[in-house]
Parts: structure tokens; C-alpha cells; sequence
């Protein structure tokens, strides 16, 4: 994550310095074990304003690797942007499902 950082850093040094005033809606969504781990500080930072989720049970590939945390996560984002009058219990969001493996 560092390199692309970087590289996109050193190819285009002002692609990204308006990511962190972008105030629309995002979520920053890692898997508990993800590989690109090492990376997550450096994307959250980019977002603030976003949903911050560490999906449980889930590397990379969420919706293959806990597909229910990750629609509940998705419903969670989905539910904000569209005014849900109750937003999603965030100790629930990314909780392993008894289907996950």
C-alpha cells in the first residue's frame, strides 16, 4: 500500500490532497486480516469522515470471506446516505456469522 501511495504521490502530487476534504459519503472497509493491513492507517487517514469498519472474519475479499458482515456493513453505509431513522449497530457491523466461516 505504501508503494501505491507513492507512486501515485510522485506521478500526480496533487491526486490525492483533496481525498481527506471530500465530505460525501465513503466507508474505509479492511478485513481483520487483510493484506493490505499495513495500509489501512494511511487510506483511513486519506477519509476521515468515512465509516471506519475492520470486518471480522474476513481477509481481502469480503464478500466471498464473510459475505453477511459485509452486506450488513454495505446496509450500514446504504442506511446513512439514504437517512435511515435508525443507523446500524456498529458493535454488530463486521460480527462473524454463525453461516461465516
Amino acid at each position: 500500500m505504501m508503494k501505491t501511495d507513492r507512486a501515485i504521490s510522485r506521478e500526480q502530487p496533487d491526486a490525492l490532497t483533496g481525498a481527506s476534504a471530500y465530505q460525501g459519503p465513503a466507508m474505509v472497509l479492511y478485513g481483520a486480516s487483510d493484506i493490505f493491513a499495513d495500509g489501512t492507517e494511511i487510506v483511513r487517514s486519506r477519509f476521515p469522515q468515512a465509516i471506519q469498519v475492520t470486518l471480522q472474519g474476513s481477509g481481502h475479499v469480503h464478500w466471498l470471506q464473510n459475505p453477511s458482515g459485509y452486506a450488513d456493513a454495505l446496509g450500514g453505509l446504504y442506511g446513512r446516505v439514504l437517512g435511515s431513522p435508525e443507523p446500524p449497530d456498529p458493535a454488530a457491523i463486521g460480527r462473524p456469522h454463525r453461516s461465516d466461516p
